[in-house]
């Protein structure tokens, strides 16, 4: 087992052994007993099959299987004019490629994917269909001063401003993803001790996007800061809903954040910054621990069935985030790891070691 797993996995451990899982004495009526669970992955994800000729320009590189690229690069089109979803990365899903080449034989040059959309930073802040709200920039110094341009090749500097920036945005959404996770609590009387750290937490945010904000004006060489947020409303749904959304959106996100930067902090060459990255990297554990023990009280003062519907919850995300051969290693990759950024081979890498070593031994120790 790998040390920084074994580092994280007890922080949740002794969370959880801090706050047993008892309701104490309190009675809690909940009007969501009956409510069925609700998948909600912690980024959007899916399947799609297009035509071979649609998805060739966007291949990142020439290795092809049944005729289809294996790895497509990001793709965002608002215009949708080629009918192919919006995602970060996306890889080839052979079996499905069989069976809809079997099932449409009109179609036999199909290619079919799972695809993900990047949500990176920490806890995301998600609307109505499980989507992650972040703000539209502008040209500012409110977020971030640091504005000297670096000495880089231009490709390597451009995905290190456009990774940091990408973060910068998710932590700033964080802050108010915590915000309504306080008005949540509160509206299914939560005890004081984990409204208290859920609001400390979302203070710790703050901090988070301002050293985001500054990394991404150092390598883009300009100040930028986060225009208007749309603020999502708390969400009804009673214990069994807050205690959904906090292991999706905390539990299983954040406990994902917290090992990809405690390991670009491992690997980043300039101290200052890795310093920066392994205080976060603390934060978001805290954050985690705090989930944990969110769904720990949830279940206490629910009862009933909600840590089957917990673990089915956890279970669909599990196949979202594993589905599919690892991506390729990116060409930048070493030179990104410098700097303190995971190319997505070492995230999907992360995210693979996170639940298998991390997130399913918490999630047995419940109930």
């Amino acid at each position: 087992m790998l040390r920084d797993t074994i580092w994280l996995r007890e922080q949740l451990r002794l969370a959880l052994a801090m706050f047993p899982l008892i309701a104490g004495g309190c009675d809690v009526i909940d009007s969501a007993q009956a409510q069925p669970p609700i998948h909600m992955p912690s980024c959007p994800s899916g399947d799609f099959c297009a035509p071979a000729k649609a998805v060739r320009p966007l291949a990142t590189n020439k290795v092809t299987k049944l005729g289809c690229p294996v790895e497509l690069e990001e793709h965002h089109d608002d215009t949708n004019k080629d009918g192919l979803p919006t995602f970060s990365t996306a890889n080839l899903d052979g079996e499905a490629t069989k069976q809809s080449r079997a099932a449409h034989k009109a179609k036999p040059d199909d290619c079919c994917y799972q695809w993900m959309e990047r949500c990176p930073g920490g806890r995301s802040l998600l609307g109505a269909t499980s989507e992650p709200i972040v703000a539209a920039t502008r040209a500012g110094i409110a977020w971030g001063r640091d504005a000297r341009a670096c000495e880089l090749a231009p490709a390597l500097r451009e995905a290190l401003a456009a990774g940091w920036l990408a973060d910068a945005l998710a932590e700033h959404a964080s802050i108010a993803s915590f915000a309504r996770a306080t008005l949540e609590l509160l509206a299914v009387g939560a005890p004081p001790e984990l409204i208290a750290e859920t609001q400390r937490a979302s203070l710790d945010e703050i901090e988070h996007a301002r050293a985001a904000f500054a990394l991404a004006a150092r390598y883009g060489g300009r100040p930028v800061e986060p225009g208007a947020l749309a603020i999502a409303a708390p969400r009804g749904g009673g214990t069994s809903r807050v205690a959904r959304d906090v292991l999706v959106e905390g539990c299983i996100g954040e406990t994902i954040a917290a090992l990809c930067v405690s390991r670009a902090a491992a690997a980043c060459e300039d101290a200052e910054l890795a310093a920066t990255l392994r205080a976060i990297a603390g934060d978001e554990a805290r954050h985690a621990a705090l989930a944990w023990k969110t769904v720990a009280w949830a279940v206490a003062a629910h009862g009933g069935t909600l840590v089957a519907e917990l673990r089915a919850v956890a279970a669909e995300v599990r196949v979202a985030s594993l589905r599919g051969e690892l991506p390729a290693a990116e060409p930048l990759a070493a030179a990104l790891a410098a700097h303190g950024r995971l190319d997505e081979r070492a995230r999907a890498r992360a995210v693979r070691d996170a639940w298998r070593e991390i997130l399913d031994p918490t999630l047995a120790r419940l109930g």
